[in-house]
């Protein structure tokens, strides 16, 4: 049975590698190894088969912002969800519409596209180039991230979830396999100068990525320590994530209160550095409870050589 599969994924691989040989190289260049996308064993390799084979109908959803405010508060009813103002699918109809610095603008369609209204004079002539720069912009080709692929372009604006008494804000993401939380990623000052990040289990002690130097270059010290609600998240996280092989699911909080953000499909791209003789760290540590036998692609009817390759992939773990 194991040369049966060697014979049938070697094919499948290098089908794959011709078919998508762009995107092969992008991700020799930027993780480091050549991936197995027929046969995925390792994190990166497995974001990489994702994009390629697995097309959830939910990654739909958790590709647009907007859409996954919904799902997220038909799951959680009494979560904090920032509550959206306005969104418009027209760059003309901007100039009718508020825009103040207590909110922020962002594009439902992709990632990276936020806005931060400062109050001044300059900000419609800013904000007016960026939503039509948003709405004229697909996202996820470069990456070939196919849960953006027909997200329907919105651009929005929400409130800013702004802490009382000055206590600090901080971004956690939670990596969940299928209701089980595995690993957290929090982000202190995030998408400013001074922003710092790290992974941590579900002890709240630091893991590290491949590569990475406590305290230097935007890395949390070794010491530092999660805010105490983090468990409540944790719980959160892990009610969204049921039913899904693998996502993180972002949350912010001040210490006190907790708003539910994103769900992120590709976290990073899947292109955090890593090397086949020198796969460790955090990404090594979600890859042992990420199961793609849990995954869509692999519980759904298929016919032709996708029926044997389901077959022989799902018993090949």
């Amino acid at each position: 049975m194991e040369i049966v599969k060697e014979l049938f994924f070697l094919p499948v691989n290098i089908y794959l590698y011709l078919a998508h040989m762009r995107q092969v190289k992008l991700f020799k260049r930027r993780v480091g190894y050549y991936p197995n996308i027929a046969y995925p064993t390792l994190y990166h390799e497995k974001v990489f088969w994702r994009k390629i084979f697995d097309f959830n109908p939910l990654f739909k959803i958790f590709c647009d912002k907007l859409a996954t405010k919904e799902y997220i508060q038909g799951r959680l009813p009494d979560a904090r969800v920032a509550k959206t103002i306005w969104s418009i699918e027209d760059s003309s109809e901007i100039a009718h519409l508020p825009v103040t610095s207590d909110m922020v603008i962002k594009a439902s369609h992709g990632s990276s596209f936020n806005y931060f209204p400062k109050g001044s004079p300059d900000d419609f002539n800013q904000i007016n180039l960026l939503v039509r720069k948003w709405l004229a912009t697909g996202y996820g080709v470069d990456m070939y991230e196919t849960g953006y692929f027909g997200v329907k372009r919105k651009v929005f604006a929400e409130e800013l979830f702004v802490p009382e008494g000055n206590r600090p804000l901080i971004d956690i993401g939670i990596g969940c396999a299928n209701g089980k939380a595995i690993m957290l990623l929090v982000t202190k000052n995030c998408k400013k100068d001074n922003m710092q990040e790290g992974n941590f289990n579900l002890q709240g002690e630091r893991v590290l990525n491949y590569g990475e130097s406590p305290g230097v270059d935007h890395s949390l010290d070794l010491d530092s320590r999660l805010p105490s609600n983090y468990k409540d998240i944790i719980k959160m996280a892990e009610t969204l994530s049921v039913g899904i092989d693998y996502a993180r699911y972002d949350f912010m909080t001040d210490g006190e209160l907790i708003y539910a953000g994103e769900i992120t499909v590709y976290p990073g791209g899947g292109h955090t550095e890593a090397t086949l003789g020198n796969h460790h760290g955090a990404d090594k540590y979600i890859n042992q409870f990420w199961d793609i036998r849990t995954s869509w692609f692999l519980n759904t009817p298929h016919t032709g050589w996708k029926s044997l390759y389901v077959k022989l992939l799902k018993s090949s773990y």
